[in-house]
């Protein structure tokens, strides 16, 4: 009994020395900064990084092939697909770390590691530089509503179309124009397949009747158009074939022949009107609102406050008083239309033809309410989205691009 008690206390005693050392050496790794676990992630990340950097380089290098002397603009890049389309190897592990301006990769400051940071000074790269559209973002109630006076469409189809501009909303990235008033159907683009506009009462009031058509619902929107961020309930509902969500992929098609013809060459895209979810963001940082759309059916958009009850409409939106030009949002002459298309269907009994509508009613308030996409009361005001390096100069009470 005694042999075995010495020989139990020998194996402790060896366990405890193995423990030790390990204990050891994985502080003087950790202490030496020689963690192989942590030079691996190093040594990936850089890899990785550089990966980037050779692929964006040989975008640019094909583009100055393709154009030649005639290449007049740089690549910039923030939404992870124009990320892909330079860089065909970026992974969503870093979509909110880099960015492109200029032709160059950048990181943001704020979304890496200390580590991270390290290697990205190592390799060369750059900070993120602030862009105008973040200015405007933190102060809408100077820059929204005002007007932007030399952005053209440069398309000849549609040079005319639109006499101003109005800053109609910045989510810190991107600067989003607003036609000043309702286009003449003459200047209301075909649908994909060539079906198009339905005229009313006037050459303003168009309806859907025949472009829906070109559409199968919301894969349109989820394959097709850059402007699918502002309307979250196409994730939601991605296999939906409603009229109202065919209706609404022809105001989101951003396509060179379609919406795309207002996009001229400071814009990254156009559409024919703004999603629901834009207008409300735009609408509570210039009034300090607290307006929601989150809440979805099958159908469309409910629309309320955060703090109370969602329905299929808003009446009278509150005016807080600051001096703001509500113009903005909903032309109070009614000669041309009666009110705006938004593109997004909204929630009703009725399934199949109803979009969002905003108007201006005889009480002199703004109300946000539901019309059938078949009928032809309403106008479009296109979008355009400025490109993220865009800035604006003061000129005068207007801006212009730089």
């Amino acid at each position: 009994m005694k042999n075995n008690k010495r020989g139990i206390s020998l194996i402790v005693l060896i366990v405890t020395i193995i423990v030790i050392i390990i204990l050891a050496a994985v502080v003087i790794l950790t202490l030496s900064k020689n963690n192989p676990v942590e030079s691996a992630r190093k040594a990936r990340f850089m890899e990785d990084v550089r990966s980037f950097q050779d692929e964006l380089a040989l975008s640019v290098s094909k583009d100055y092939v393709t154009k030649k002397e005639n290449r007049n603009e740089k690549f910039n890049a923030t939404d992870f697909d124009d990320m892909k389309n330079y860089i065909p190897s970026f992974t969503k592990d870093y979509k909110d770390k880099f960015t492109i301006q200029e032709d160059e990769l950048v990181y943001n400051k704020d979304n890496v590691t200390e580590n991270e940071k390290k290697c990205l000074d190592e390799l060369g790269i750059g900070t993120k530089k602030e862009n105008f559209a973040k200015k405007v973002a933190e102060d809408p109630k100077t820059y929204y509503g005002k007007y932007v006076i030399n952005y053209t469409t440069d398309h000849s189809e549609t040079e005319n179309a639109v006499e101003k501009w109005q800053i109609f909303h910045s989510d810190g990235e991107n600067i989003y124009l607003i036609a000043d008033d309702y286009i003449d159907g003459q200047y209301a683009p075909n649908g994909k397949k060539g079906n198009s506009i339905r005229k009313n009462n006037t050459n303003y009031q168009l309806s859907f009747d025949n472009v829906y058509n070109d559409y199968e619902g919301s894969q349109n929107i989820i394959k097709d158009s850059k402007a699918k961020k502002w309307i979250e309930w196409v994730d939601s509902y991605p296999n939906s074939t409603n009229e109202n969500i065919r209706a609404v992929a022809y105001m989101l098609d951003t396509s060179e022949n379609v919406w795309g013809k207002y996009a001229g060459s400071k814009a990254k895209y156009a559409i024919g009107g703004p999603t629901l979810e834009m207008f409300v963001e735009s609408y509570n940082k210039s009034h300090d609102a607290n307006l929601a759309c989150k809440e979805m059916t099958d159908v469309g958009y409910k629309i309320g406050y955060t703090h109370g009850n969602y329905n299929n409409y808003l009446t009278g939106l509150p005016n807080y008083g600051i001096g703001f030009n509500d113009t903005l949002y909903v032309i109070k002459d009614i000669s041309k239309a009666e009110g705006v298309w938004l593109s997004s269907p909204v929630c009703t009994n009725v399934k199949y033809y109803n979009l969002m509508r905003i108007y201006y009613s005889s009480r002199g308030t703004i109300y946000v309410n539901f019309l059938s996409s078949k009928e032809s009361k309403l106008g479009f005001r296109p979008v355009v989205c400025l490109k993220s390096d865009i800035s604006l100069k003061a000129s005068g009470e207007d801006f212009v691009i730089e």
